[in-house]
């Protein structure tokens, strides 16, 4: 505001060097939507940022805050100015700035907070990825505690992405109590190993659809006992399913039950673009699902986790044109997830 004169802060970088500009303000209770310029000894300005939203801070329903990581292109001296997009200022209107090179790193944190599961059983759980300063690298997930029984398929989140859906998997005998589940994130940054608590939390849509990862206590998992009549699936194929491009892959599903291939479906939960599930057929001990890839949808490297979705879908007996009855459609479960890799071929 006029009574609040800009005053640019100067920097001096190198070329080809990389800085890390960022303004702290809605996350810290200020008022201020703050716009971040950069400009060169020349003034021409060289990087501009209004909003740089930080899923992490789900309470704050407002991200305004900005953030830039600027290539310098020539040795010399740089003029950084923060300014309020509204034109407003005041003693209320604090921020706190950060000039650094570079610091990467990432915040995960797994939704849902509470995670219902038969014994026995798989369950999906999302983990969504905050990325800071550039770090664009894959990151592993794994149990921090030894809970026996309880394992993680899929928990591995590609390069570049920042969500994926894997599964929990909850013993045969369930527990008499609720379970805390803490996991851990693991990455290499710089040639150095990084481990990162994985936070609980819960997608939540504000208005005009505006997702936030609000923050919870922690992670409890409630493990009932199966019911009678839940026939236990898991699989025989492990670790990657390495899919060729337009090529076609099995995995291999075991059942203790032969499937009636005209009322059990297996269906693909959120499918990856591309990745279908094109045959369903009868093999010793359980079925095969013959995978494709669609070469042009699903190029090679992409990389991803495929849940299999299973339904008993009973066939109408009889005159199906008098039956009024319709359809019962019965969900069994879904399959622990299945990491794939589609390859060149």
């Amino acid at each position: 505001s006029p009574s609040f004169p800009i005053r640019p802060l100067t920097i001096v970088g190198k070329a080809g060097g990389t800085v890390a500009i960022e303004v702290n303000a809605r996350r810290i209770g200020s008022p201020l939507d703050s716009l971040i310029e950069v400009f060169d000894s020349s003034g021409k300005r060289i990087a501009l940022n209004d909003d740089h939203p930080d899923r992490s801070a789900g309470l704050v329903t407002h991200q305004a805050d900005s953030f830039v990581l600027a290539k310098l292109p020539a040795d010399g001296a740089y003029s950084v100015r923060i300014t309020d997009t509204q034109g407003r200022g005041g003693p209320t209107f604090a921020y706190r700035l950060r000039v650094s090179p570079p610091r990467p790193d990432f915040t995960v944190v797994c939704v849902p907070s509470c995670i219902n599961v038969n014994s026995g059983s798989a369950q999906i759980v999302t983990a969504h990825v905050v990325r800071r300063d550039g770090f664009d690298g894959p990151i592993d997930l794994s149990l921090a505690d030894s809970l026996p029984g309880f394992s993680l398929s899929g928990a591995r989140i590609p390069a570049g992405r920042d969500r994926v859906r894997f599964t929990l998997t909850a013993p045969g005998r369930a527990p008499a109590q609720p379970i805390a589940l803490k996991m851990e994130a693991r990455a290499v940054i710089g040639g150095e190993a990084i481990v990162r608590r994985v936070r609980p939390g819960e997608d939540q849509m504000q208005a005009f659809l505006n997702r936030h990862l609000v923050p919870a206590e922690e992670m409890l998992v409630f493990v009932r006992r199966a019911g009678r009549g839940r026939t236990p699936i898991r699989l025989a194929t492990k670790g990657t399913l390495r899919l060729g491009a337009g090529h076609t892959a099995i995995v291999r599903v075991l059942s203790p039950v032969r499937p009636q291939l005209d009322e059990w479906k297996f269906e693909l939960d959120e499918a990856p673009k591309g990745i279908e599930v094109v045959e369903v057929r009868s093999a010793p001990g359980g079925v095969e699902l013959l995978l494709r890839a669609d070469g042009a949808k699903a190029p090679a490297g992409y990389a991803d986790n495929l849940i299999v979705a299973v339904y008993n879908e009973p066939q109408p007996k009889g005159d199906t044109k008098k039956s009024r009855r319709p359809t019962r459609r019965t969900f069994i479960g879904v399959l622990p997830a299945i990491p794939v890799e589609v390859v060149a071929e």
